[in-house]
């Protein structure tokens, strides 16, 4: 497997504008066509313009407010990973995420209706690629763009369909650009029948892109076969068919592999992107000017469009303090090896600042002025995975730091790989095959590892759970671990009895309600 480059493809996104019908009129003169105008009739006929599709269909990532602003925030409070300060308590743009912290969302709250949004103009965008590219091969040769765009818009999709039925079950089903005879689109009969979407686009993009390794460096963070097999694997283990999913998750295998112990932090910075555990993430771009609060907006329509993450900003000490490291949280890294002496699992070092198992310097890998202390007494936890502290302190330039970033937003690594392979060895009674995988991610910080036949299913369980809080802590994966599993009440009802004297978690809170907009457009709802 060669080195992956640490130069990465950057996407940009254009926002597509579409003539709306004239109405008609028996004044054949009011019947006007702009030459300047793109049209579906007019555009995407060339190799080159459908992958501007492709590229648009990324862009689709960071519509209102997500991929700028909101994505982690709303898994973190979901899992109670994450603590508000006085500024988020404060923020008018953080009320929809405080109501999610309490598990009080509902058809009204904007960022469940942002998300929903999001999803299908993701849909939306990858049709008209879908339509544009098999028009074009309809008439053309075979091209290796075309094709290549086509399978990645059939990722997007199929990531979309996959969302939408893990989040809100049945949904509205669309399949092509033109929806002028679905556009009162009813609920799928059922969640099945949206996951066989999911499935479908998933084995469709599986079959036409490359593998990685494939790929110049110019185009890696494009979506690849590997991305398509993770995501096609997680949607088996999420719907339960585990040897289906081992299956997919195993021809990851040559493909993908742990960064070492001194590079775990390039999971989550701008150093070494798209490296070789990263299965698949959102490329984000940092731009200086008005995109700095282009989160605010829509991107694509702003005065400077722009793709920035602001991650570091909303969790930097001296950013918007909106969010810190839940110190609850800090007890997960807190446990005992195998022969009862209790023990710092090294992870929280590289997870979040302060405490006892968390990092007690920052700025490490700095030229200048390395290790310097950090003040837990006066300024308590902070992430240390949500920001670009270790490379880029804050006194380096408005890109740095506390500030916006280019960092991507990882949606799936190999690390993530194994551990669902370990869930699935459990889920077919192999507690011995769950170990030995829960082994080789504790391996790569030298970690202290599980005596296989010492464990039962039960036990084996419990140490998976640990594990996967402990390795993805902060990077959206809890909340879908426990929901999962069937766990959400019981697990995070009790922590929010200790935190705020409530227990919110109910079993309504599996799924997100359809956002009270769509129920009053779309008349098939």
């Amino acid at each position: 497997m060669k080195k992956i480059s640490k130069n990465r493809f950057k996407i940009i996104g254009v926002f597509i504008l579409f003539l709306l019908p004239l109405v008609s009129c028996d004044e054949e003169i009011l019947d006007l066509n702009n030459p300047e105008q793109f049209t579906q009739a007019t555009y995407f006929k060339t190799p080159e313009q459908i992958v501007q599709a492709t590229n648009a269909t990324y862009g689709s990532f960071f519509q209102f407010w997500i991929g700028s602003y909101q994505w982690p925030e709303i898994w973190d409070v979901l899992a109670n990973e994450t603590e508000a300060t006085a500024g988020a308590l404060g923020s008018y743009h953080e009320v929809s995420i405080i109501q999610m912290m309490g598990y009080q969302h509902n058809e009204t709250n904007r960022t469940v209706e942002n998300l929903w949004r999001m999803w299908y103009v993701m849909i939306s965008r990858a049709n008209l690629t879908i339509d544009t590219a098999d028009a074009y091969l309809a008439e053309n040769p075979s091209n290796d763009l075309v094709i290549r765009s086509r399978g990645e818009a059939y990722f997007l999709r199929g990531w979309a369909y996959f969302n939408l039925a893990n989040y809100w079950g049945k949904v509205p089903i669309r399949l092509s650009f033109d929806q002028s005879e679905n556009i009162d689109a009813p609920l799928a009969n059922s969640v099945d029948e949206v996951w066989a979407v999911a499935e479908n686009d998933l084995k469709e993009a599986q079959s036409v892109l490359k593998e990685v390794e494939d790929y110049g460096d110019t185009d890696l963070g494009r979506a690849t076969k590997g991305s398509a097999t993770g995501f096609l694997g997680k949607l088996y283990l999420t719907t339960g068919r585990y040897p289906e999913a081992e299956i997919e998750l195993a021809k990851l295998e040559g493909h993908y592999d742990l960064l070492p112990a001194e590079g775990y932090l390039w999971n989550f910075g701008e150093t070494n992107e798209n490296n070789i555990e990263s299965v698949f993430e959102f490329q984000s771009a940092y731009q200086e000017g008005d995109a700095t609060t282009a989160m605010f907006t829509n991107v694509e329509g702003g005065p400077t469009p722009a793709m920035n993450n602001m991650q570091p900003q909303l969790h930097s000490w001296n950013g918007w303090p909106n969010w810190k490291f839940s110190p609850t949280r800090e007890q997960a890294f807190l446990y005992q090896d195998e022969s009862g002496t209790d023990f710092i699992d090294p992870r929280g070092a590289e997870t979040f600042y302060g405490g006892v198992a968390g990092d007690d310097t920052w700025c490490d890998m700095c030229a200048e002025n390395p290790n310097r202390p950090y003040d837990f007494a006066a300024l308590g936890y902070y992430y240390k995975k949500k920001g670009n502290k270790e490379v880029k302190p804050s006194e380096s330039g408005a890109s740095a730091g506390a500030a916006v970033s280019g960092n991507n937003i990882r949606q799936m690594r190999y690390a993530d790989v194994l551990l669902m392979r370990a869930e699935c060895a459990l889920m077919q009674g192999d507690p011995s095959g769950c170990i030995d995988f829960i082994n080789i991610v504790r391996r790569r910080f030298g970690i202290f590892e599980y005596t296989p036949s010492n464990y039962s299913e039960a036990q084996a369980f419990e140490l998976l759970k640990r594990e996967r809080e402990v390795e993805f802590m902060g990077e959206g994966s809890r909340f879908n671990d426990l929901k999962r599993w069937g766990i959400l009440e019981e697990t995070l009802n009790p922590e929010f009895q200790v935190i705020y004297g409530t227990q919110p978690v109910a079993p309504s809170h599996y799924f997100f309600e359809i956002p009270q907009n769509e129920l009053d457009t779309n008349f098939g709802l």
